[in-house]
């Protein structure tokens, strides 16, 4: 087994602030056991981290697709050749179980829709249609027919589904009190057999 990691190559103080603008950052490889040590991207990225928002491994491990802040980069890990899929303003992320979706938020005031693209056919499709809604927490069910998030609206917030064929919309529960600005439900996910929803509810103390 392999482990990817993010090389940062300016070192820090423990109390230091961790990332520095300034700084380059490589993806390295090591096997689990501590061997094969090899270095995939050699200082490939100038600014922090948040423009690399996730590695995911796809085709059996051969490759990684890297989600970046305007982009998806699909990486083979034997040639060392790379594709590039262009998606301005990539704010959360989420791959399926079977690893053919990534499906992916915008950081757009305009546009908060989820959007997925397919792995294979390397297409992008908008799947909700409410591009004001603030969504968060991006979940594929285990059998890759739908998504669960959770959303905030201006009083609000609620955990949905959606169906990523017809793009059909389920409110699971809603807040039941109102003036509320901030997400208060949180990070939902499916169970094993997709009958069950578990997410956090935030509670405040009267």
């Amino acid at each position: 087994f392999a482990l990817l990691c993010f090389l940062f190559l300016s070192s820090c103080e423990e109390n230091d602030t961790l990332y520095i603008t300034d700084d380059y950052y490589s993806i390295c490889q090591i096997n689990s056991d501590g061997t094969g040590y090899r270095k995939l991207i050699d200082k490939g990225y100038r600014r922090t981290p948040t423009s690399l928002t996730n590695i995911y491994f796809i085709e059996n491990d051969s490759k990684i697709l890297i989600i970046e802040e305007n982009g998806i980069k699909e990486f083979d890990l034997n040639s060392l050749t790379s594709n590039y899929y262009n998606f301005v303003d990539i704010k959360l992320s989420a791959l399926s179980r079977d690893r053919t979706q990534l499906a992916l938020i915008k950081n757009s005031s305009i546009d908060q829709d989820i959007y997925i693209f397919n792995i294979i056919s390397k297409n992008f499709t908008r799947v909700t249609n409410s591009p004001t809604v603030i969504k968060r927490g991006l979940s594929f069910s285990n059998d890759g027919l739908r998504m669960v998030y959770s959303t905030s609206f201006s009083s609000y917030s609620t955990i949905e589904t959606v169906d990523i064929t017809s793009g059909a919309v389920t409110q699971l529960v809603r807040t039941d009190f109102e003036n509320l600005t901030e997400f208060t439900l949180v990070h939902p996910i499916f169970n094993f057999e997709d009958s069950e929803v578990f997410y956090f509810s935030i509670e405040y103390n009267p």
